[in-house]
């Protein structure tokens, strides 16, 4: 490859890891403690209830 190939991939490849940064740094300051409850009754209804639609 020549000079100016090797800088793109290496341009592209930093690009890559700060994105892949801040999409971390994100996650991490945002989504990490989030927690979504399941109450098993509720979850087994909606499992075995058919949809409005579901009958046509």
């Amino acid at each position: 490859m020549k000079d100016g190939s090797h800088r793109l991939v290496r341009h592209l490849v930093v690009a890559v890891l700060v994105k892949l940064a801040l999409l971390a740094g994100l996650w991490w300051f945002f989504v990490r403690d989030l927690r979504v409850p399941v109450d098993t009754g509720t979850a087994a209804a909606h499992l075995v209830t058919p949809a409005d639609g579901a009958s046509r």
